[in-house]
């Protein structure tokens, strides 16, 4: 919920002046006008505003339209030092979900630039991309940093800017950290300051967030009439927007007051409820959250068959990363084992729970575990018991029927038993082993195999390179010097003079063919400087391309640059021959030891899903393969390609 109310507040500042918009409750109404303003009149700056905020909302729904819109905004931002020190900002948005290490780097980028700036709006954008770094961290189990970011960054920011609906976001997380952390009197405290702070600001949907948060808070806490009064005034809210993502959170916090009041039937009609928007959304945090809570529901009314079911559907499909939804969820289906009677399986899920543990919990746990184990073993120790009776009427009966014989027998029968099953797991386990030995060699073999094609086809462009240029190039430039010196004296002949402008281009074209098979570029310069020559290379009239490259080292081995190159150039050329694009966006960049590159255009597509045939697809797999990478292609007809790719450098 902390990335969604990012998103709300993000687009509070988008208009010419800086001040708040009303937020976006009606999605639909406020996309519209955001593509109103792109197709309208506005000046650069206003449709810049346009493209972030635009690529910020689909940051979480649709990647590639995510990235033409930041893009887009990039463009028309050149010749405005602040708008560039802004869209800092939404590039850390975009990579929030995929590229977590670069989303942290590019909030603090942002905050650095935007500190140039004494506006309102730049303090507002400070805060925000402190709340957003703080938010990352708290998705890492981080509280305590996330409590002092919002403390010691984004409260003073919000002041300055002044930003009162900031301040009350401000508070409202304050508050979510104290419940997560089971201070609800805090928490309550934080809730209801940020309620008037946020009633008299446009931010609407947070405002609407605040209400359910401190219903829930007052539920923890028994106090089911302030929690009904809360729940009331997110309803107000939230009627007109029935398909909204924070009326998913209002079904939830319903669902646990019913429950809580006892009423069973509404409580699971309100999860159920949540569960269909929050799929409908794409919400599986959401639909994860609910769950839980129709558990408790079942548990309560002692439907622990039910209550089990739901959990073991939650540890199937984990969807948030957060290790104490993990704990919580092992050490509730402990319990309900323990309640089914199956205490094996109960100590088993405890002690699952007991290694997640931090040392703040682990001895309130631990009492709990000790009680279930000694339970089990009070069980083990009945079935022994019942065991041994049953053995010894067994054995009072067969004492005069050869007991020692029958106990010999049916300790051989053990034993080859024991035996045989050993020795079909042992060859099993061999074959097993040998089967994936032979795989690995043949892998290694296949790799081996590309890699030798790969460096011989390089050798060989190098050498071929170097002889037409030192070689061929340097006679024809030889000819057409003497020849040129000729035919100025016979300036009548055209004949000849059109010998020596073919002569000319022939040289050239030579020159090209030499470039292509080993840039001097890349040699002198280094990538960055070879790949941008390639794409200004590929231009044409009617053929626009971006290229941009973020955070390239100049450390990548001399071998992988120029695989890098030979894709890039392989994908460019696949474009200009089948795609019949007229825009294309190249955009290359480097964490640490890994290497993504992304090349998207506008042509006529095709369906990826069907076989593709030919040279070009397979150089660029097998070059792929060479750096340990992998390779992502997307396109439909009529809708272009994005072709994304990871490489290990």
């Amino acid at each position: 919920m902390i990335r969604l109310i990012c998103f709300i507040t993000v687009f509070l500042g988008i208009s010419l002046d800086a001040a708040a918009q009303t937020a976006p409750l009606d999605e639909k109404k406020f996309t519209d006008s955001l593509n109103g303003l792109l197709n309208g009149n506005a000046d650069a700056a206003v449709k810049a505003r346009a493209n972030f905020a635009l690529s910020y909302y689909w940051s979480d729904l649709d990647t590639a339209q995510s990235w033409q819109y930041l893009n887009k905004g990039k463009a028309l931002s050149k010749n405005n030092p602040y708008l560039q020190a802004l869209s800092n900002y939404f590039t850390a948005a975009y990579f929030w979900e995929t590229n977590k290490p670069l989303a942290k780097r590019m909030y603090m980028k942002a905050d650095s630039l935007l500190a140039r700036f004494r506006l309102p709006e730049a303090y507002q954008y400070r805060a925000r991309a402190w709340l957003g770094y703080g938010s990352l961290l708290q998705n890492e189990d981080q509280e305590k940093k996330f409590m002092d970011i919002l403390l010691a960054r984004c409260i003073p920011l919000a002041q300055q800017a002044p930003d009162m609906g900031m301040l009350g976001n401000c508070y409202l997380n304050i508050g979510l950290v104290f419940t997560n952390t089971l201070h609800y009197e805090k928490a309550a405290e934080y809730f209801l300051k940020a309620i008037p702070l946020l009633k008299s600001s446009p931010y609407s949907s947070v405002l609407a967030d605040t209400y359910m948060r401190a219903a829930k808070n007052y539920i923890l806490q028994k106090k089911f009439t302030s929690a009904r009064a809360m729940l009331d005034q997110a309803k107000a809210l939230l009627e007109p927007y029935p398909a909204s993502v924070f009326t998913i959170d209002y079904y939830q916090v319903e669902g646990m007051y019913f429950d809580r009041m006892g009423l069973y039937i509404k409580a699971q009609l309100s999860f159920d409820k949540g569960i269909a928007l929050a799929k409908q959304k794409n919400k599986s945090y959401s639909v994860e959250s609910l769950l839980f809570e129709k558990y408790k529901t079942y548990s309560r009314q002692s439907q622990y068959e039910n209550a089990k079911q739901v959990l073991l559907h939650i540890l199937q499909q984990p969807t948030f990363p957060f290790a104490s939804n993990r704990i919580r969820h092992y050490y509730e289906l402990a319990g309900t084992y323990g309640k089914l009677g199956d205490f094996r399986k109960a100590y088993e899920w405890s002690d699952k729970a007991l290694l997640l543990l931090d040392s703040t919990s682990e001895a309130r746990i631990k009492t709990d575990i000790n009680e279930l184990e000694i339970k089990y073993q009070a069980a083990e120790k009945q079935k022994k018991i019942a065991l041994l009776s049953a053995e010894k009427k067994h054995a009072l009966l067969t004492l005069k029927n050869n007991r020692l014989y029958s106990w010999l027998l049916a300790g051989a029968c053990l034993f080859l038993f024991i035996l045989v099953f050993f020795i079909f797991f042992y060859y099993k386990s061999q074959k097993k082993i040998a089967s994936q030995k032979v795989v690995e060699l043949e892998q290694k073999q296949q790799i081996e195999l590309v890699k030798a094609m790969l460096n011989a086809e390089e050798s060989e462009r190098n050498r071929l390179a170097k002889d037409l240029h030192d070689g061929l190039g340097s006679m024809l430039a030889g000819i057409k010097i003497s020849l040129s010196a000729w035919a100025k004296t016979k300036t009548q002949d055209a004949e000849l003079q059109q010998i020596v402008a073919q002569l000319d281009g022939s040289v050239t074209e030579l020159r090209h063919i030499a470039r292509n098979m080993m840039p001097q570029t890349l040699l002198l310069y280094g990538l960055e400087a070879a790949l941008k020559e390639l794409c200004e290379s590929v231009m044409r009239n009617n053929l626009s391309l971006h290229f941009e490259a973020i955070n390239l080292e100049k450390t990548i081995p001399l071998n992988a640059q120029i695989t890098i190159y030979r894709i890039a150039q392989e994908i460019l050329a696949n474009v200009i021959k089948h795609a019949h694009a007229t825009s294309i966006l190249f955009q290359c960049s480097q964490n640490r030891q890994r290497f993504y590159l992304t090349v998207e255009d506008n042509g006529q597509g095709f369906d990826s899903t069907a076989p593709i045939a030919g040279m070009g697809i397979s150089n660029i797999k097998n070059r792929v393969a060479h750096l340990n990478g992998s390779i992502e292609l997307h396109s439909k007809p009529g809708e272009g390609t994005v072709i994304n790719i990871e490489l290990d450098v």
